[in-house]
């Protein structure tokens, strides 16, 4: 069976990492919209909530093959560029919904560039059902350990323990130092740290008061388990110091490896080996898509 055969009966199932965050702030997308609600709403720039709204509402009409949907297909490149992360990742996930768009496929190709780590895969879960596999490192990549760093110097309070689940934007650690300076306006502020493309996102508030202690909270961009801290609680920290690993999430593993299944190469092997093994972190599924995808590499490697 050729690849694109194999993508058809395949890739168009894929779920793609973004759905378990479709309910962003507590709002719900799944009221319908009329066409002249959905123009709107993916034009609204000042609300994002309501860009998301439309974004998904078109996402259901690809998949219900209704006509005429291609005529909000540039809006939809647009808001790929939009600055709030979560209307980016809904519309990676909109454009994987239609492989047959070349402006689509365009898009998502720039995406794997996105600053956010989770827009960067779905960009390139949804680029597998192009038959491309542009984004297979970044693939790869969700199936490591992923590596967060501090944001600043100061003193580690962590606030989660090994084994313990991580959703995007979870609490992990606090880092505090005491402040000398002042802060025009107290204004906050935000630092990142990215260890070889595997992402931290901090944000510090401030104190405005000489001798005041600052907390920068560290948070996570990616989903997945608590592996090991890398620092012991209370100790000092510096700036880019790595403080955690995570490992990832069964969901995330799934889909990166059923991505593998079709683009997967030889380097992949090792770290799809990993998840052959019977783990109590893991459901039997991933286990078992491991093995699928390990036997579809080699039939396609010759090895």
């Amino acid at each position: 069976m050729s690849p694109r055969a194999t993508l058809a009966i395949i890739g168009v199932s894929f779920l793609f990492v973004l759905l378990p965050f479709l309910a962003w702030q507590a709002s719900w997308f799944g009221r319908p919209l009329s066409d002249a609600q959905l123009t709107h709403s993916l034009s609204d720039a000042d609300h994002p909530r309501n860009a998301q709204h439309g974004l998904v509402q078109l996402g259901e009409r690809i998949d219900r093959h209704e006509p005429g949907t291609a005529r909000w297909y540039p809006q939809v490149v647009a808001l790929a560029r939009y600055p709030e992360k979560q209307v980016r990742l809904t519309a990676a996930w909109v454009m994987g919904r239609d492989n047959t768009s070349q402006e689509f496929h365009s898009a998502l190709l720039a995406m794997l560039a996105d600053s956010d780590p989770m827009v960067r895969a779905n960009a390139a879960l949804a680029l597998v059902r192009f038959a491309d596999s542009s984004g297979r490192a970044q693939i790869h990549s969700l199936l490591e350990l992923q590596v967060i760093a501090a944001p600043q110097s100061g003193t580690l309070n962590t606030r989660l323990k090994v084994a313990d689940i991580v959703r995007p934007g979870t609490l992990l650690a606090h880092i505090s130092r005491n402040v000398s300076g002042n802060n025009p306006g107290g204004q906050n502020q935000s630092a990142g740290s990215n260890q070889g493309g595997k992402g931290s996102t901090a944000s510090a508030t401030n104190s405005d008061a000489i001798g005041k202690n600052e907390k920068i909270e560290v948070r996570s961009d990616v989903p997945g388990r608590v592996e090991r801290w890398l620092v012991a609680d209370g100790a000092s920290v510096t700036a880019g110091q790595p403080l955690l690993e995570l490992a990832p999430s069964p969901d995330v593993a799934w889909e990166a490896l059923r991505a593998l299944y079709l683009i997967g190469q030889q380097e992949d092997l090792a770290v799809v080996q990993n998840f052959t093994r019977a783990s109590g972190d893991m459901p039997r599924g991933v286990q078992q898509q491991a093995a699928l995808t390990l036997e579809a590499i080699r039939a396609r490697s010759g090895s």
